[in-house]
């Protein structure tokens, strides 16, 4: 199936600030959100990183464990059923061995979160969250907008990777 045609331009992005402004100045406006996170898979599903995102009382990561990760659980459950998931921080996450990153940021207000996979074509780059200190703020029919501001994220991933800078996936 073709993808729809760009809703962002990403010809400016270069570098792993450039997604974090795009993000801010133009999906912001678009689908809004209070924070949000860009998190990284490597190719074999072994650990991710968090490369872009702006969230209360967390920080950027890399080389966390995959397996037994909420970020495994959701990727999983997003490619099961085929659309965005609408996650809330009001579950118990004991279970995950990230979940201490998780609690973070449900102590600073995190209420609900769209979560989707950013792929090019089959390849998993990794996930975009979009979070609200609000309750209800998204619903299903955000997904396909969700989808295709997702669509160029991971395109843009994918320009950022092929240009060999630091810190890329």
């Amino acid at each position: 199936m073709a993808r729809k045609a760009e809703i962002l331009d990403i010809s400016a992005v270069q570098h792993w600030n450039d997604l974090s402004t795009l993000m801010i100045d133009r999906v912001k406006e678009i689908l809004y959100f209070d924070t949000f996170s860009i998190l990284t898979i490597d190719e074999n599903r072994e650990w991710y990183q968090k490369v872009a995102g702006i969230a209360s009382g967390t920080v950027f990561f890399k080389d966390l464990p995959y397996k037994g990760s909420l970020i495994e659980h959701n990727v999983d459950k997003i490619e099961a059923k085929g659309e965005p998931l609408l996650f809330t921080f009001s579950q118990d996450f004991s279970r995950f061995r990230d979940k201490n990153i998780i609690n973070n940021l449900k102590n600073f207000g995190q209420r609900q979160a769209l979560v989707t996979n950013l792929k090019v074509g089959q390849l998993l780059l990794g996930i975009i969250s979009l979070d609200s200190y609000k309750d209800g703020r998204y619903h299903a029919h955000d997904f396909p907008l969700f989808q295709s501001i997702a669509g160029d994220i991971a395109l843009a991933i994918q320009k950022i990777s092929d240009t060999g800078k630091p810190g890329a996936v």
